[in-house]
């Protein structure tokens, strides 16, 4: 949930859920053996970070990490084997990282992506990346969230590959597009 959010619901939004259980199920399908190290940027209140720690060995770090953090954020006690910090955890990349919902957030995501992300990545390591799609949804909500843009395939794929060999591409929920397409 983004941290902005937080403050405004008791429990997760039905969406947030699946969208969990997707990514979940993402990770388990497309990596060869399960991450030793996974460093969530914008990992925002660390609920889907704590769900994931849930699929990986006992042995296993998740790094949550987001600029937003505050000093409460920092010291609150969370399930073993996750931590959270402010500062780009450059210490020792991860096998497995993820930015999802992150990079509209970005205002300079060529440089984000380039200067920020890529080392976060080790050499072998996997990328998950998901952002909100179509501009033409861009609403007044994604201004009030902190967004600078949307992305379709073509922009997402344009925007990673000087960084990122992209071995796959998909959507999540395009269900949804239609209702929203006639609500916009």
């Amino acid at each position: 949930m983004d941290l902005r959010e937080r403050e405004q619901h008791g429990q997760r939004h039905p969406w947030e859920v699946a969208r969990a259980r997707f990514f979940r199920r993402l990770v388990a399908d497309t990596l060869p053996q399960p991450p030793q190290r996974v460093i969530d940027v914008g990992s925002g209140d660390s609920w889907f970070a704590t769900q994931l720690a849930d699929d990986l060995p006992t042995h296993a770090e998740v790094v949550c990490y987001d600029v937003h953090y505050t000093d409460a954020d920092l010291a609150a006690a969370l399930p073993t084997r996750l931590h959270r910090t402010a500062v780009a955890p450059l210490d020792r990349p991860g096998d497995l990282v993820l930015a999802l919902d992150v990079l509209e957030h970005i205002d300079d995501d060529d440089a984000f992506v380039r200067d920020q992300l890529r080392p976060l990545v080790a050499p072998d390591g996997v990328l998950i990346v998901s952002v909100p799609a179509h501009q033409r949804l861009f609403t007044s909500h994604d201004v009030a969230l902190g967004l600078f843009r949307r992305h379709d395939t073509k922009s997402l794929r344009l925007l990673l590959e000087p960084a990122f060999h992209v071995a796959s591409e998909g959507s999540l929920f395009t269900t949804l597009l239609a209702s929203r397409a006639a609500s916009a």
